[in-house]
């Protein structure tokens, strides 16, 4: 999982955001509203993208998750999407479009990506 610091004190755990690298429509829009309302939902263990279903590989993670993370992934648990029902998770509503899963060129069909840049 790699959520450590690195400092080994307890409390220094900082939020996680994560993010697909095949999804190459995903945009700043979609990251910034999930980050801003990771930043009113104080409540959740993480705040996920949801499509046409949840997609705990788009989200913003608290510290408040990593124990359960933790110990999921201790006993094997590998799949997030099931760690997800053990935490209090806001969605946040992301055009299904917006995450299509792209993972050669053939499956672009012809659509180009522009890429904004820095």
């Amino acid at each position: 999982w790699g959520h450590e610091d690195g400092t080994g004190r307890p409390g220094t755990a900082r939020p996680v955001f994560v993010a697909p690298c095949d999804v190459p429509a995903l945009s700043p829009a979609v990251v910034r509203m999930i980050v801003e309302r990771a930043a009113s939902a104080v409540h959740a263990d993480a705040v996920v993208a949801r499509s046409d279903r949840l997609e705990p590989a788009l989200a913003l993670w608290n510290p408040s998750a990593y124990p359960s993370l933790d110990a999921a992934f201790g006993r094997g648990e590998r799949a997030l999407h099931r760690v997800l029902g053990l935490l209090r998770v806001e969605e946040v509503p992301v055009e299904p479009a917006a995450l299509r899963n792209v993972n050669s060129p053939a499956d672009l069909g012809g659509d180009v990506v522009d890429d904004p840049g820095p």
